[in-house]
């Protein structure tokens, strides 16, 4: 129960908690709504692929892929886009709502 209590709310949360970065980093966008409504999105199409392929895909691959999709994108932007800042605002946005999307897959 932990290790899904992490592997659900850690990955999403490290997004958004860090409202005063984002709004720094992206001055007079609305990238924290943008998050939200990216994440709601994917998972509502996550949650209906995941009832389609409930029966095809055994529950040890279903956790294993949801692990590495939540969290790998988590430590991409932290190492690429935080630490090092490899990328440029534009980009560093995409990014980062591409990262969420796809923690959102790998959560749902």
């Amino acid at each position: 129960m932990l290790l899904a209590g992490v592997g659900f709310l850690l990955p999403y949360n490290s997004f958004i908690t860090d409202v005063d970065y984002l709004h720094h980093k992206f001055q007079g966008t609305s990238i924290v709504f943008d998050m939200s409504l990216t994440y709601i999105v994917v998972a509502l199409l996550a949650v209906i692929l995941n009832n389609v392929l409930v029966e095809r895909l055994s529950m040890h691959t279903r956790i294993t892929v949801g692990y590495i999709l939540a969290l790998g994108p988590l430590i991409f932007v932290s190492v690429f886009d935080v630490w090092l800042e490899k990328f440029t605002t534009k980009e560093a946005y995409v990014i980062n709502l591409l990262s969420v999307g796809v923690v959102a897959f790998g959560c749902t």
